[in-house]
């Protein structure tokens, strides 16, 4: 008997995270029977990985059009509307934040589709007043027209669902295609002209605010004082040209190496010495744990989730501290340099929730959500 699932996310563009997650699952859910199509919201050049796999399993695929949010949300409304009445769905899983989320799950309500799923993937953020209230009421009425919720960690579902019962859904990985691989590093480095001496210190995120670029920025003028360091950050976003513009007034330019998204991250991790991420506020950062697969010292913040922290690798510094504590401790990982066997932390990963091979599978919760449904 064949299940029809809708999943609702932003994009499938390379080094989305959401959209990353969601297709870690998706042979599965093809092999037990599953009908998968997509809504996307943003027209993007999607990962030419994903568009084979998705043709592969006779997926579709709709984009809403273009337009401000107000006019997007509409579309989406309208084109959801369409879609859900085409097609009999036994689940909407929708991974979108404030109206683009309430415009999913309020027509999918109405339309009768019987399990709605809320997947949050951050937890709410300290916003301005105003702004506060509105996510605040959207995120209310999101979940009071919903039947089931799923976050990606423990503290980002408690932060937005409080006390609702919630699942929370895994980020995975392969774990093996991070393993350290010397040549790659000698490939990578050479490429990108990287120094023998020289400590590469390594960001994979999206260019954006709740990455904290420009402290990322400031972190490496300062290092740059002590130790011959090269940035090397995968990833692209709205604040890419102001970030540029820090680069050079900080007189940067040579020791910042800025990557579009590209397919070969997991290799790249090869050529990094440590591994820097000072977000804002995470829902889990699912590149910290592929950071340390690959066997790399890890400094982030404290707003990001415990559940990250599966090896010695970690270290969490307060985004309250002074620059100096976080330049220190990056400096002192480098003086130690003690990290030569980076293979040895594949075996932790591997055992752990986060390996594609060990977790409880979305076929089977989708499985539940139906049977549930059907009795």
């Amino acid at each position: 008997i064949m299940k029809r699932v809708l999943i609702c996310l932003t994009s499938f563009t390379t080094g989305n995270g959401i959209a990353k997650t969601i297709m870690n699952y998706y042979d599965a859910l093809i092999k037990e029977n599953y009908i998968v199509d997509f809504l996307l919201i943003l027209n993007l050049a999607s990962d030419p990985k994903y568009l084979e796999k998705i043709k592969l399993g006779h997926s579709k695929i709709f984009v809403v059009p273009d337009g401000t949010k107000i006019k997007k949300s509409i579309a989406t409304v309208k084109l959801l509307t369409k879609i859900l009445t085409q097609n009999k769905y036994d689940i909407i899983h929708v991974n979108l934040v404030q109206l683009y989320a309430y415009s999913c799950i309020h027509t999918a309500k109405k339309l009768h589709v019987p399990n709605i799923i809320y997947h949050i993937h951050n937890p709410i953020f300290k916003l301005p007043l105003l702004k506060s209230a509105l996510v605040k009421l959207i995120n209310a009425l999101c979940k009071r027209q919903s039947n089931h919720y799923f976050a990606c960690s423990e503290s980002a579902g408690k932060s937005v669902f409080k006390n609702k019962k919630f699942k929370v859904i895994k980020n995975l990985i392969n774990v093996k295609q991070y393993e350290f691989n010397e040549d790659a590093r000698n490939k990578y480095r050479e490429q990108f002209g990287i120094k023998q001496d020289e400590i590469v210190i390594g960001v994979v995120a999206r260019m954006e605010k709740q990455k904290n670029p420009y402290f990322v920025i400031d972190i490496i003028k300062e290092l740059s004082k002590k130790k011959k360091i090269k940035l090397l950050w995968l990833g692209t976003g709205s604040l890419k040209d102001k970030m540029q513009k820090y680069i050079k007034e900080k007189d940067l330019s040579s020791e910042c190496i800025l990557l579009e998204p590209r397919n070969d991250v997991n290799e790249i991790y090869s050529a990094m010495d440590i591994f820097l991420l000072p977000s804002l506020y995470e829902g889990l950062g699912i590149v910290l744990i592929e950071a340390q697969a690959s066997g790399l010292p890890v400094i982030t913040s404290t707003k990001v989730p415990d559940d990250v922290e599966i090896t010695d690798l970690v270290t969490k510094l307060n985004l309250q501290e002074n620059i100096e504590i976080w330049v220190n401790q990056l400096y002192d990982i480098i003086e130690k340099g003690e990290n030569k066997n980076r293979e040895k932390y594949q075996d932790l990963i591997e055992s752990s929730e986060y390996n594609i091979n060990n977790n409880e599978s979305l076929v089977r919760l989708y499985d539940n959500i139906i049977e549930m449904r059907s009795k």
